[in-house]
């Protein structure tokens, strides 16, 4: 099995076909947070949802480096067909995935990438940044920082 010379991906019309049900209902309940609650408390829920769905969906990680715990992230998570891939940079490691599951969201609440960052981050134990493409075809993309890449190692 080999990996395919050319990467494809979906264009907005056709990202319109498949089932998004979830993203009108999401996106109404993190405008009401927005809208009553103050910046922190808003933040914290978020926040607080973040934690929950990783622990929910990947138990304890056992993995002693971020790199470990990267690769039992990955496991946990692609199944959900997130398509998420991981790419070794100099100095750094970079999580993408080839589309954002939510960009009607985060088109009008891009703090959710920080804050999904965040909590990478604290999953990882390593500086995590979010570097998410926007514009016509957005993609999820975080990098772990340099200085934590480093000390890694392989799975």
């Amino acid at each position: 099995v080999r990996r395919p010379h050319e990467d494809y991906e979906l264009t907005a019309k056709a990202r319109e076909l498949f089932p998004r049900a979830y993203e009108p209902v999401l996106r109404k309940v993190v405008d009401a947070l927005a809208e009553r609650l103050p910046r922190a408390a808003a933040r914290d829920v978020l926040i607080s949802a973040a934690r929950r769905f990783l622990h929910e969906r990947l138990g304890q990680l056992r993995g002693r480096t971020p790199r470990w715990r990267l690769a039992e992230i990955m496991g946990g998570l692609n199944g959900a067909g997130l398509g998420i891939e991981v790419e070794d940079e100099p100095g750094s490691i970079v999580i993408r995935s080839c589309s954002c599951p939510v960009a009607s969201i985060t088109a009008a609440h891009p703090e959710l990438c920080s804050l999904l960052a965040e909590v990478l981050g604290e999953v990882l134990r390593a500086g995590v940044r979010e570097t998410c493409e926007r514009g016509d075809s957005p993609r999820c993309r975080f990098r772990v920082e340099a200085e934590d890449a480093k000390r890694t190692g392989r799975p």
